[in-house]
């Protein structure tokens, strides 16, 4: 992916973790969820289709990818969504590329991190990607 989606990307996470500290104390906030839900947290990777100019994870690829990768790290559930990125070259010209977003919902105290990390770095090797976005919410959840 090019540098101005990885330059975003960081400074996504930048925010996100200064949200999580108190202005003054340094301290991490303290998040309070609603009776009937436990404080998690909510992952999304995103994942470029394209390199070298062109598509090169089909649906039939990333479908394998999902059940032979994504899957055995999180069988307890995720989601995928579809997306449509889009980006500015040196140049100026704008790229685009269909993607997928994963979306996991995980407790804090969990291996779900490391396990990310795992599917991130296998969609690189396997798909010759430079990278994969990572972005990280507080949430609270609950199921029904």
């Amino acid at each position: 992916m090019p540098r101005a989606v990885l330059l975003l990307a960081a400074i996504a996470v930048l925010l996100a973790v200064a949200a999580c500290e108190s202005s003054e104390s340094g301290e991490a906030a303290a998040v309070v969820c609603p009776e009937g839900t436990e404080h998690w947290a909510e992952y999304r990777l995103y994942f470029g289709r394209n390199s070298g100019g062109g598509e090169v994870v089909s649906d039939e690829e990333w479908r394998i990818f999902v059940r032979d990768v994504v899957t055995p790290n999180f069988p307890e559930g995720l989601t995928v969504l579809d997306g449509e990125g889009q980006w500015q070259t040196a140049m100026g010209d704008v790229e685009r590329e269909r993607s997928k977003v994963l979306v996991v919902l995980a407790p804090l105290d969990g291996d779900a991190p490391g396990k990310l990390a795992t599917v991130a770095e296998g969609y690189k090797a396997h798909f010759d990607q430079e990278s994969v976005i990572q972005t990280i919410d507080s949430t609270c959840t609950s199921f029904y």
